[in-house]
């Protein structure tokens, strides 16, 4: 990682030096790849720092399309630009420059834990923890729950219209008709509750799969 050097003097004589940089969140490197895993494949860095400190925690996480010195308009800007590519346009950020980006943003995603009280009302989700490999679960729960939105909505009209059929040519009285509609709502809400023990996979960040490795296999770079 690139330092930002400060440099310490007494009495006009150089004392010495010290170097400040940026450290990358642990996790951020996983959820990156699980992203692409899951399909999205467009990513951008989207800062305010200077361009110098963004490409190298861009080079690090294997982002290639960074955008920095960005203020809250630079921010809005390059959101509408995306919308009108036509993606679905998701935007992660906690900062109080990031409240108008996230507010315009198709789903604006700020983590709870440090996020600015700006940014927590106008993000669309807020993550509890702090821990940035959320963001690809809240992908993965998304889809999974649209995807039971789908079963449901091709159960209950898949049964309604059997039944409204069989009605129309009088092979169905009212009370089986009643007790159709009923075990078609049944199973739609029995359908749903899958979603109460879906756990999205969370990838291991390094220092996890470190502390699981055997003591033999741990090493420190």
């Amino acid at each position: 990682m690139r330092s930002s050097v400060i440099c310490l003097a007494h009495d006009e004589d150089l004392i010495g030096m010290l170097g400040v940089s940026d450290a990358v969140r642990s996790g951020a490197e996983t959820v990156i790849h699980q992203l692409r895993d899951l399909g999205v494949s467009h990513l951008v860095l989207l800062t305010g720092d200077a361009p110098e400190t963004a490409q190298v925690v861009a080079d690090t996480l294997g982002i290639t399309e960074v955008h920095a010195h960005a203020l809250p308009e630079g921010k809005l800007q390059l959101i509408r630009a995306l919308q009108g590519e036509g993606p679905t346009v998701a935007m992660v950020g906690d900062g109080t420059n990031d409240a108008p980006a996230l507010a315009l943003a198709d789903v604006g995603i700020t983590m709870g834990e440090h996020s600015s009280h700006v940014a927590l009302e106008t993000a669309d989700i807020a993550l509890a923890g702090n821990d940035p490999r959320q963001v690809a679960a809240v992908v993965e729960l998304s889809r999974h729950t649209l995807r039971v939105v789908r079963q449901n909505y091709g159960l209950a009209i898949g049964v309604n219209l059997v039944g409204l059929l069989a009605g129309a040519g009088g092979s169905m009285n009212r009370v089986l008709a009643a007790l159709l509609h009923n075990t078609s709502s049944i199973a739609v809400v029995g359908n749903s509750t899958r979603l109460v023990n879906h756990t999205p996979h969370l990838p291991r960040t390094t220092d996890e799969e470190l502390k699981a490795a055997p003591l033999e296999d741990r090493q420190v770079l």
